[in-house]
């Protein structure tokens, strides 16, 4: 039994991963993040959500391969890389990996999966001033 639940988690992984790159799944989670952000600012919605409370483990990758990452390795590798960070820091580090990513779309989608990852648990985050610098919660997760 142990055999067949590892291979069941090792396949939800990889299909998680996959659908995190279509852009129907980044449009599900940027409606996720607002919700998630209407909701925490107390504005009154109610809604259901469809995301596992817990999230399958992320390994980090050693290195930095846009095509085969999933959003939160590619986030997760700078953070580990830069230690701690600020949205705008991972920002300018991915525009610099990723030079044919438009800026706007990936503003966007680094505020989301930060979110995402600070939701899961992954990532902490401590004030500096007005902005906040992330960092990896869960070393055993690091490649």
């Amino acid at each position: 039994m142990d055999a067949f639940l590892k291979s069941l988690k090792d396949k939800e992984r990889e299909l998680v991963s996959i659908l995190e790159k279509t852009p129907t799944f980044m449009q599900l989670e940027a409606i996720r993040a607002t919700i998630t952000t209407f909701e925490s600012n107390g504005i009154g919605l109610t809604v259901v959500s469809s995301s596992p409370a817990k999230s399958s483990p992320i390994v980090i990758p050693s290195d930095y391969d846009a095509e085969s990452m999933a959003w939160k390795e590619r986030i997760l590798y700078i953070i580990k890389k830069l230690v701690n960070a600020g949205v705008s820091e991972i920002l300018k580090e991915i525009m610099k990996l990723e030079p044919d990513k438009k800026k706007d779309f990936l503003i966007k989608r680094v505020g989301v999966t930060v979110s995402q990852l600070k939701k899961d648990g992954k990532i902490g985050v401590k004030k500096v001033g007005k902005s906040g610098k992330y960092y990896i919660v869960d070393v055993n997760q690091q490649a």
